[in-house]
């Protein structure tokens, strides 16, 4: 072991002159450069650019531009043939320019700048670095602050731009919306229009009204049979007397189509109409012609009797005969509604569903703030 590091020492002690003078050439060569070649200056420029903070909720995605590809953008702006020229000429970067080729120029300037974009996300910000490298430091600096001060031009006029762009898009989404909702609204006034007699609102009602016209028809059927059995029973008392069946006159029949229409009218009219009085003084007189004072000595007292209550009772039956029929037809009109209730009911709970949602995004839009407007035109 000894041994090995007395070699490897003496090995050393032997090689040292060579290579000091190995080290001092190196040494002197390093200065050399650093004296003779020129220098070079690096000035570097950092931009932080933020997504928009505007909720995605109230400007859609095709009207925002993301800051990476803002940036993109500005960088292909950044570096055409004219404005690096142009930045070269203004602050003199090159000595000799005047003699130099614009092509030469452009593409000097392309390699003596770096740009470089670090993209990002919501929760991350993007970030774009200029750096630009050249002998003079203030030309350096003065190029990269001219760069930052382009960037920040091209920025914000495409912030302004995209600011239009969103205030349109708002102002063309009322519009829009403000349409659907008369298409909507008036789709609800003709639905409902069309089936006014079957609305999920008037279903109570339409129930309700079955059961009185069940009732009522119900009564009327039996005070038709109550009078067809009092009918009958005046029929066998004629023929109990020796009477023949009745066979009506002409004057009996015209007083019960007269009745007849009475009961018809008043269930129309009241007491005060002028039908209704007209009705009641034909009636009356009819009677005093037909009385037994009024009438020959070869009329029966009894038969007339029994000939003006059938009379009367036909025209009664007749009367509630009609009003079944009406209550009966009332009646299967309501119970097809009734039917059509349900499947009228959800399609205007869809019909409204479409105009609540319409309404909501409608209302959305035109109550945005004055700071999210603003912060649209300041983007």
């Amino acid at each position: 072991m000894n041994s090995d590091i007395k070699f490897y020492v003496s090995l050393i002690k032997r090689r040292l002159p060579v290579m000091l003078v190995l080290f001092v050439l190196c040494v002197g060569i390093g200065l050399g450069l650093a004296l003779t070649l020129p220098s070079k200056f690096v000035a570097d420029a950092r931009l932080l650019v933020e997504n928009a903070q505007i909720s995605d909720d109230f400007v859609v995605s095709t009207v925002q531009t993301s800051a990476d590809k803002q940036l993109q953008i500005i960088e292909q702006r950044l570096v055409t043939r004219a404005n690096m020229i142009d930045v070269a000429n203004k602050y003199g970067v090159f000595k000799d320019s005047s003699e130099m080729d614009p092509s030469d120029v452009f593409e000097a300037m392309r390699d003596m700048t770096d740009i470089a974009v670090q993209s990002g996300n919501r929760q991350r910000a993007t970030v774009m670095r200029i750096s630009f490298e050249t002998g003079d430091p203030s030309v350096a600096a003065s190029v990269v602050n001219e760069f930052v001060t382009l960037v920040e031009r091209e920025s914000a006029e495409i912030r302004r731009s995209e600011a239009g762009e969103t205030a349109e898009f708002f102002e063309s989404e009322v519009d829009r919306l403000d349409q659907r909702l008369t298409l909507s609204s008036a789709e609800i006034v003709a639905f409902k229009e069309a089936n006014k007699d079957a609305l999920p609102e008037e279903q109570q009602y339409r129930l309700e009204r079955v059961t009185q016209l069940q009732e009522r028809l119900n009564l009327a059927a039996r005070d038709r049979a109550s009078l067809s059995e009092q009918r009958n029973r005046l029929l066998a008392l004629g023929q109990a007397s020796g009477l023949q069946a009745p066979s009506l006159t002409p004057a009996q029949q015209q007083l019960a189509n007269l009745r007849n229409e009475l009961n018809g009218a008043l269930s129309i009219y009241s007491e005060s109409n002028p039908r209704v009085r007209m009705l009641r003084s034909q009636i009356e007189k009819l009677e005093a012609s037909m009385s037994p004072s009024g009438a020959g000595s070869d009329i029966d007292p009894v038969r007339n009797q029994i000939d003006i209550q059938v009379s009367e009772i036909d025209s009664r039956i007749a009367f509630l005969e009609t009003d079944i029929h009406r209550g009966e037809a009332e009646l299967d009109l309501l119970r097809i509604a009734i039917e059509r209730t349900p499947e009228n009911a959800i399609r205007l709970e869809a019909l409204e569903r479409d105009y609540e949602n319409i309404q909501s995004q409608y209302l959305s839009l035109i109550h945005i703030s004055e700071p999210t407007r603003q912060r649209l035109e300041s983007r």
